[in-house]
């Protein structure tokens, strides 16, 4: 079974300086090994939150993982 934890980054972009981003990190229940990571997905740590319980309590599969990711990103428009 996965289970999804949030990744609390610091990143830098030339632009804007640097920023804390939120991504998702899939960890394998048995092993404790992570399985996967996605990085920067969220601004806002509350939204990071929601989705992360959300996708825990549907069981996401992990071969869907960069496609829910994707859809919350463009449905949401600008997330934060």
């Amino acid at each position: 079974m996965i289970k999804y934890k949030i990744i609390k980054e610091r990143l830098n972009a030339q632009e804007s300086g640097s920023y804390d981003a939120y991504g998702i990190c899939a960890v394998d229940s048995a092993s404790e090994k992570v399985v996967e990571k996605i990085s920067d997905v969220f601004s806002n740590y509350e939204n990071a939150i929601h989705f992360i319980d959300t996708i825990n309590a549907f069981q996401l599969d992990l071969t869907h993982l960069h496609e829910v990711v994707e859809n919350v990103l463009i449905n949401a428009g600008d997330i934060d």
